[in-house]
């Protein structure tokens, strides 16, 4: 018995160093914050966030827009999109959520990045200031189930200040 809760225990301390290996990061203009792991290389300015694995087979964009509606934000996007991916194809069609509370939209695809085939996740967020915060996260498509993870986690932090 004394042995299950020391490898409980031992897990329970893992996971929690685990959620110590991140970095929050708030932007007060669309008064929210992400969290993202520390191993992952991160830039940005106080309208944007640029996140990728050192590997860079996962790259995360976080724009803040100034946009008051999701239909043009979704426009701004739609033109960013074709600049970066080509042959770019919904795997289903847009879907409304919310996140943390907040109102959004969230669209998956996938299309060619740089040559090689990549899931792309879309988000626009209605953030708690009235500005857009348009996610953009592509993932190189070998590379999806090792970093799925990390990934989820990161949407998931996605939270109003």
């Amino acid at each position: 018995m004394k042995k299950i809760s020391l490898k409980v225990m031992a897990a329970m301390v893992v996971f929690s160093m685990i959620g110590l290996q991140a970095k929050t990061y708030p932007n007060n203009p669309a008064g929210v914050k992400v969290t993202i792991p520390d191993s992952w290389q991160v830039s940005g300015d106080a309208m944007s966030l640029h996140a990728q694995t050192k590997d860079g087979s996962v790259g995360l964009s976080f724009v803040v827009m100034d946009s008051g509606s999701l239909d043009a934000a979704m426009d701004a996007l739609d033109a960013e999109l074709n600049k970066i991916i080509t042959d770019f194809e919904v795997d289903e069609e847009a879907e409304q959520i919310t996140i943390n509370g907040m109102s959004a939209v969230s669209i998956d695809g996938h299309g060619i990045i740089e040559g090689e085939e990549a899931h792309v996740g879309l988000m626009l967020i209605q953030s708690p200031t009235g500005k857009i915060v348009m996610v953009l996260g592509a993932v190189a498509a070998a590379s999806w189930s090792k970093h799925e993870p990390a990934i989820i986690k990161i949407f998931q932090s996605i939270k109003p200040l």
